[in-house]
This record gives structure tokens, C-alpha cells and sequence, in this order.
């Protein structure tokens, strides 16, 4: 029975080292791939109107008309209306595209009975209200309309200072939602509720080949001050449903230099659904984050659940502008999070030949200050169901040069979801950099979670993603008590089922130069089903693991490896798994107890069929300089390697 075997077992473990010899290590792994730091413009070029060369009327006392509302149905498309200084009762509806400018402190007031309790509603595009005092109504200015400018106002005490609601259903032909500017506004408050409101809603009826465009939002240099603990300062959400054809671009979105105290939470932003578009190309624009300063809030600084892209058919091609938050002070009065980013890489259920190209993610130079989160940024689905010849291509991120105080956790990345792809479908997640960060955390001052990807993948499907790198942070965590570490890694089900010659690859982790301290210096627990159920020549390739040049004290294990089981297990027709080496070498280790310890790495290369095979480069644990109060090295349970071969007899 024994020559009737076919299996090719290629289990190759190269000789695990401990030992003084010099060794010298260059960081390749990251060279070529960090690019320069993002610096933010400061200037922009705002879309203010510039034909408002009609008519003036002026609005007081000594004016043209005695109130604005007058001024204003006297006024045609362009003309400009001065509100001379003097306080308003009223409730101004306007109709036409035009500049309501105040002059020398005007202040508009709510009637003594209210009817709508609106200072503004505006029922035309291009509005532009400048230099008013906005105070005490239930919403200061209510629109379905769009591309308005309101720069310079005082709003003060108002329940809503700005609402714009443009929902459309069943949309059969082209549109545009204007550009909008909420810019050096002054606004004063202590509602609960939130102070500028956006809701864009665009439903198509699937049916008829049309453009839409929705324009840049520019929220510019503006002063929000909040007596309440909730409410947002700034919400924006945008959905856009059922496309055949056409094009659809969405601007930028632009939050720069504004002062934020106290309320809820500063930006919430939602992407929520961008779906079910056929045959379509869509742009999408730029968020950029930058010098802000958003203090003393309760639910949060940056909040943003990014464009969900979902649905996608035909020839739909999906290209996407980065995501920018650099410079920004944050400190949170509660236990709400600094930046928090949820959704980034929704993408699920892309056919046909259906593309979409992400920008970059950078995160960069921000001062955070309290909170559960310092930095949190999930994948939330890399690549869900896609079929025929889909493809999603998810770029790099930086998180550089932060500094994170009192946080929960200082940098969160949950990696999640790349599965069930099929035919030649493709999806690719660039190169994930830490570098240059402070952290000072009650629990893990970054944890890594990489989960589930490359999962139920068949007939030709490729998941790729690219490397690891966390080098010179200074990272202090497990402040909270034990558990806890400076980098906390957990990786489980990578390459779990895979079937019909599917590829996943995988790049290096490396972690190098960096000042680590924590209960638990670097902590690693579980690298878990790791290439599991593999069959009909599919293969996976992982880089090395390298844990170089640290600087790491744990108050009990330095670094800590935990649960790398089920690594090439259950192979079979073909199938191939390629892992690196595993590198700890060169650090410096200050440990309670054990400096290094390993527990449990097993079941590799176990139970193997029909000519597959398994390899792996090696263990080396070299040129490490510990001081524990335990053992040194303690190395358990290294056992189940490259057993249990042969054909698998329920295989007909």
C-alpha cells in the first residue's frame, strides 16, 4: 500500500537557532514602500458665487424695505440683500439664488409666535448668507436645496443651526447637488441635538442611463462651542442607490481648521450605501481631517463609517480619493473614542468585471488625548462574494507620528473578511505602516486583529495583501492590569478553505525598533487555522515574522507566542502552503517572568493528502540580550510536525 502512495510531502524546517552569534539585520522589508509624510494645503478655493452683480436692497430701519423678508421676494436670481444692523422677528423663506449679506452685527430673532421657529428657509440653490446673527430658533437654516455658502455668521442657541435634507426617489434622468461652504461661523450651544446637519439621499430607478454629481463640502475655520454633552457638531451622510450607467462623482469632503469644545461628537460622517450600480463609473473625492481641535467631547472626535460599496455589475469602475486626518488635537471629556473608523473597505457582492481602487488611509501627527480609542480603523470586508471577474484593490496605510495619551487602546486595526470569492475574481489590501507613534494605554497600546481572510475562496480567486510594518514607537500599555500588552497580534483563519487553484498571499510582519512596554511586552495569541482545508492545487504563501531590535520590558513574559496551531492542516489534491521564518533576534529584554516564552506550536503540516505540500523556512531565535526573573527562553509544546500523510481514503 506504501508505493501506491502518491503524496509529495515537502516539510522543510530549517534548523531552529538560539544562540550569541553575531547577527547583523537590515530592514528591507521596509524599504521601498514608506512613502513622505501628507502635509494638508492651506488654502482652498472655495465655490463661492461670483455673479452676484444684480441689484442691491438693503433691509432696516433707514433701507430699501423695512424687513429682510421683503428685501428678499423683491430680489431676483443674483442680487444681493443688506441687512443693515438692527435685530429681525421673522421667518424668511427665499426663492431665488442670492446673497443675504449683514452689515455691522444684524440679528435675526423668532417671531414672538413661531410658525415654522426657522430664521432661513431656503427653497433655491446658491444661497449665500454672510455676517448674521442667528439666535434662538429651532432650526436657523432649513434647505432641500444645496449649494449654499454660509460664512461669517453668529448662530447662537439655536436647537439646529443648519439642516439640509436632499432625498430624491426614483430618479430617471441626470443630477447635481451643488457644492456647499460652512465657513468661519461662530456658533454657540446647548442643544443635544446636532448643530449642521447634511443628508443626501439619491435613489435611481434603475432604469434610465443618467449622471449625478454631488459636489465638495467645505466645513472651513469655524468656532463651535457646546454646553451639552451630546449632539454632533457636523454630521454628513451621503447615499446614492440603483445606477444603470452614466457616471456618479461625489466631491470632497473638507473639515479644516475649526475649533470644537465640548458636545457629542465633532465630524460623524456616513457613507452608508453606495449600491447596486451596473455598467457605471464613479469618482469619489478626497476626506480630509486636518488642524482641527476638538475638545471635551463626550461621544467622540472623528467618527466616520466610510462609503459602503456594495452591489456592483457590468463594467461599473469604482475609483476612490484618500482619506486624510492629520494634525489634529483631540481630548475627550468621556470614554468616547479619538478617531474612529468603521466600514473602510465595505466592499461586497462585486460581479462581472466590476473594479474599484482605493486611495491611501493617513493618519498622521494627531495629538489624542482620554478616551477607549486613540486610533481604531477596520476593514470591515475586504471582499465579500465576489464572482466572474471582480476586482477591489485596497491601497496602504500610514499611522505615523501620533501622540496618544490615557486611551483605552492606543491603535486598534481590526483586518477582517476576505471570503466566499469565486471564478477569477481578485482583491488585494496594500502594505499597513506604524511608525514614529506615542502610546500610553490602559490596555493594549496597538492591537493587531487580522481575521478571516482568504476564506472560502475557488476557482482561480486571488486574495493579496501586503506587509506589516510597526517600527520606532514608543508604546506603553497594560496600564489596566495584566492581559494586556505594548503589541497585542491575533491572526486566525488566514487561507481557510480554499479550493480550484486560489491564491492567497501575504506579506512580511515586522515589528522592529521600538520601545515596548506592557503586563505582556509582545504578546502574539493565536496564529490559528492558518492554511486549513486546503484542496484542488490551491496555495498560500505567508512572509516572515520578525520581532528585531526592540527595546521591550514586561512586567511578567517580554514577548509572548501563544496558540500557533493548525498551520498547513488538512491538505490535500495539490494544494500547497508556503510559510517564512519566524525571526526574534536582537532585542533587549526586561521581563518579570519568562523573557521569551512559546507555548504551543503545533500541528503543522498535519494530515496531508494526495501530493500536497507543506513548507516552512525555520525558527530562528538569535543575538537577544534578557534579563527575566524566570527563564530566559521557554519553548512548549513544539510538537505535530508533518504527520498523519498519505491518501485520504473518503476521497473518491
Amino acid at each position: 500500500m506504501g508505493l501506491q502512495k502518491k503524496t509529495l510531502i515537502a516539510v522543510i524546517m530549517a534548523l531552529m537557532i538560539i544562540t550569541s552569534a553575531l547577527l547583523v539585520f537590515t530592514p528591507a522589508e521596509a524599504e521601498g514602500i514608506v512613502e513622505e509624510e501628507v502635509e494638508i494645503f492651506e488654502t482652498f478655493d472655495l465655490p463661492t458665487r461670483t455673479d452676484y452683480d444684480g441689484v442691491t436692497r438693503s433691509a432696516g430701519t433707514f433701507g430699501d424695505f423695512l424687513t429682510i423678508q421683503e428685501a428678499v421676494d423683491a430680489s431676483d436670481d443674483g442680487d444681493i440683500v443688506s441687512v443693515l444692523v438692527g435685530t429681525y422677528q421673522e421667518e424668511v423663506v427665499v426663492k431665488k439664488e442670492i446673497w443675504i449679506r449683514g452689515i455691522d452685527g444684524a440679528r435675526i430673532l423668532p417671531l414672538s409666535f413661531p410658525l415654522s421657529n426657522v430664521a432661513f428657509t431656503l427653497e433655491a440653490n446658491n444661497v449665500t448668507i454672510t455676517d448674521m446673527n442667528i439666535s434662538d430658533f429651532n432650526i436657523g437654516v432649513n434647505t432641500n436645496y444645496a449649494g449654499h455658502n454660509l460664512t461669517g455668521n453668529e448662530f447662537f442657541l439655536n436647537t439646529n443651526d443648519v439642516r439640509v435634507t436632499v432625498v430624491e426617489a426614483d430618479l430617471h434622468s441626470s443630477y447635481i447637488v451643488e457644492d456647499f461652504v460652512f465657513a468661519e461661523n461662530d456658533v454657540i450651544r446647548s442643544s443635544a441635538l446636532n448643530s449642521v446637519d447634511i443628508f443626501i439621499e439619491l435613489n435611481h430607478d434603475n432604469e434610465n442611463t443618467s449622471y449625478t454629481d454631488i459636489g465638495n463640502y467645505y466645513f472651513l475655520n469655524n468656532d463651535f462651542r457646546s454646553s451639552a454633552t451630546a449632539g454632533d457638531f457636523i454630521e454628513f451622510e451621503v447615499d446614492v442607490r440603483e445606477m444603470l450607467g452614466g457616471s456618479l462623482t461625489i466631491g470632497d469632503i473638507v473639515m479644516v481648521g475649526n475649533e470644537m469644545k465640548g458636545g457629542g461628537l465633532g465630524l460623524d460622517f456616513n457613507g452608508d450605501d453606495i449600491w447596486n450600480l451596473e455598467n457605471v463609473s464613479v469618482t469619489i473625492g478626497d476626506v480630509v481631517i486636518a488642524n482641527n481641535s476638538i475638545l471635551d467631547h463626550d461621544d467622540g472626535a472623528v467618527n466616520i463609517n466610510y462609503y459602503d460599496l456594495e452591489y456592483l455589475y457590468g463594467t461599473t469602475t469604482v475609483l476612490m480619493g484618500d482619506l486624510n486626518i492629520l494634525d489634529n488635537i483631540m481630548r475627550t471629556s468621556g470614554s468616547s473614542e479619538s478617531i474612529f473608523i468603521s466600514n473602510y473597505a465595505n466592499w461586497m457582492y462585486l460581479y462581472d468585471e466590476a473594479f474599484l481602487l482605493t486611495g491611501n488611509v493617513s493618519i498622521e501627527r494627531n495629538t489624542m488625548d482620554g478616551g477607549s480609542y486613540g486610533v481604531y480603523l477596520q476593514y470591515s470586508s475586504l471582499s465579500y462574494k465576489f464572482e466572474d471577474n471582480a476586482k477591489a484593490i485596497t491601497q496602504n496605510a500610514y499611522i505615523r507620528d501620533n501622540t496618544i495619551l490615557r486611551s483605552g487602546y492606543g491603535i486598534y486595526l481590526d483586518i477582517l473578511n476576505s471570503h466566499t470569492m469565486f471564478n477569477s475574481s481578485y482583491a488585494e489590501l496594500g502594505n499597513i505602516i506604524i511608525t514614529g507613534n506615542y502610546a500610553n494605554s490602559t490596555y493594549n497600546a496597538i492591537y493587531l486583529y487580522v481575521y478571516y481572510l482568504g476564506c472560502d475562496m475557488h476557482d482561480d480567486s486571488q486574495f493579496l495583501m501586503g506587509d506589516i510594518i510597526v517600527r520606532n514607537n514608543e508604546l506603553h500599555g497594560a496600564f489596566g492590569g495584566s492581559s494586556y500588552a505594548g503589541i497585542h497580534l491575533y491572526y486566525e483563519y488566514i487561507g481557510y478553505g480554499m479550493y480550484d487553484n486560489s491564491n492567497v498571499e501575504t506579506g512580511e510582519v515586522t515589528i522592529i525598533d521600538n520601545d515596548i512596554w506592557g503586563y505582556y511586552g509582545v504578546l502574539w495569541d493565536y496564529f490559528y487555522e492558518i492554511g486549513y482545508y486546503m484542496e484542488g492545487s490551491s496555495s498560500l504563501t505567508m512572509g516572515d515574522i520578525n520581532i528585531s531590535s526592540n527595546r521591550v520590558r514586561g512586567a511578567d513574559v517580554g514577548v509572548y507566542l501563544y496558540y500557533f496551531e493548525y498551520i498547513g492542516y488538512n491538505m490535500l489534491d495539490d494544494a500547497t502552503m508556503d510559510l517564512g521564518e519566524f525571526k526574534i533576534w536582537d532585542n533587549t529584554i526586561w521581563s518579570g517572568g519568562n523573557g521569551l516564552y512559546w507555548e504551543y506550536f503545533e500541528y503543522l503540516g498535519y494530515e496531508m493528502y494526495n501530493a500536497s505540500s507543506f513548507t516552512m523556512e525555520g525558527v530562528i531565535i538569535a543575538e537577544n540580550t534578557i534579563n527575566s526573573g524566570s527563564d530566559g527562553i521557554y519553548l512548549e509544546y513544539f510538537e505535530f510536525w508533518g504527520v498523519k500523510f498519505g491518501k485520504w481514503k473518503d476521497i473518491p
